[in-house]
């Protein structure tokens, strides 16, 4: 029979959780996700006959390791095969915990704004000996996976920047945040790093990123595939020389819709997406000729713009079309681009530049082990002698 925890109960839980003692934190986390499997094994055995019910509960051990530590559950399954489902959203919580905490360095942050940021997360404000070795965990695990050398040969590159804000030298200011997802030879998609660096002079990011992904051993790369960001191309042709390029189609839309008159909107918008749909490269170009012959009088500039940068949209007709769909924009990083935005969202000013390395670590890290156990992204990878 299970022990009901009242709601002071559980506070009371949560503070000692947060107490001087960092023991507390394996304490809670077991007691709470054991807590959770009982009520929701009780829930799925409802109804059932007392000796029924009596005959299929059955508890069992599990050994559970995560960034917080090792961890022993007592975990209730029932003879049926009951799934305890609070076994996989403990894992969504506990990376929301690790992106939030773990990058909550004490230093730079004044007292009153660490308690509205805990408070705004947890209910109650977290010390700062916990904070200090989540940070410390963190910081050797982020270590050790930006370090791991690129075996595999990856085909394809995809690159997403955003912008946050972080104190250095006392002065807070704008750090380009590059972040590096790639299908490796088996098809399968990876996050391969990231960087954060000033935001004044793009190229000298984009080159120190470029160079240490070599140093690491990236190998076998066929096409990059990205947004036009200042710096990009001219880093790409030193670093990656012979690798195609392919401006993501998406943003190309966004960029084109913008210089266009709304009335012609719809028009400009259909004719585009004639041309990205198209089967082959001849028809693309057909469609983009249509396309001048039908805006080139009426809007010159639009025209001009468009034959200017188009044809680096069309890269991704030179490969395999059950891949295209997947590779004619950078969406393949919108999952990791969202969960870095809620964190940088929340945070709202770093207190230092490690401490963003260690929030956009923290959601990267989490999603290359989710991509790791799914399917592969791509079939019929390509040969490195394409």
């Amino acid at each position: 029979m299970t022990t009901e925890i009242n709601g002071d109960g559980y506070r009371r839980i949560l503070e000692e959780l947060f107490s001087e003692s960092p023991d507390d934190l394996r304490k809670f986390v077991e007691s709470f996700k054991c807590k959770l499997s009982l009520e929701e094994r009780t829930k799925y055995l409802h109804g059932r006959l007392e000796e029924q019910r009596d005959k299929e509960m059955v508890d069992f051990t599990k050994f559970s390791k995560i960034r917080l530590g090792d961890f022993t559950f007592m975990i209730p399954q029932s003879s049926d095969g009951l799934k305890i489902s609070v076994l996989e959203q403990y894992q969504r919580s506990e990376r929301s915990l690790i992106s939030c905490v773990g990058e909550m360095a004490i230093n730079g942050v004044t007292t009153r704004r660490l308690k509205q940021v805990t408070d705004a997360f947890f209910g109650f404000p977290v010390s700062a000996q916990t904070v200090s070795l989540l940070s410390e965990e963190l910081d050797e695990a982020l270590k050790l996976w930006r370090g791991r050398q690129l075996n595999e040969a990856y085909r394809y590159l995809i690159l997403d920047t955003r912008c946050v804000k972080a104190r250095v030298e006392g002065t807070i200011v704008d750090q380009l945040v590059i972040i590096a997802a790639g299908v490796d030879e088996n098809g399968y998609r990876r996050i391969i790093d990231f960087i954060i660096a000033d935001s004044g002079d793009e190229l000298i990011a984009w080159r120190k990123f470029f160079k240490t992904l070599e140093a690491r051993g990236l190998h076998g790369l066929k096409m990059v595939v990205s947004d036009d960001y200042p710096g990009l191309r001219r880093a790409l042709k030193s670093c990656f020389k012979g690798v195609v390029w392919q401006s993501c189609q998406d943003c190309f839309m966004k960029n084109a819709m913008k210089r266009a008159p709304k009335k012609d909107l719809k028009v400009l918008i259909d004719l585009i997406k004639e041309i990205f749909a198209a089967k082959d490269m001849a028809k693309a170009l057909t469609a983009k000729n249509e396309f001048l012959s039908c805006f080139s009088t009426k809007y010159h500039d639009v025209s001009h713009w468009v034959e200017e940068n188009l044809e680096d949209c069309l890269s991704i007709f030179n490969f395999p079309e059950s891949h295209r769909k997947h590779l004619r924009n950078s969406n393949m990083l919108s999952r990791p681009r969202i969960e870095v935005n809620k964190s940088a969202n929340l945070i709202e000013i770093f207190p230092s530049r490690e401490a963003a390395e260690r929030m956009v670590g923290a959601v990267l890290i989490d999603q290359d082990e989710e991509w790791i156990t799914r399917r592969k992204y791509l079939k019929g990878m390509l040969p490195n002698t394409i």
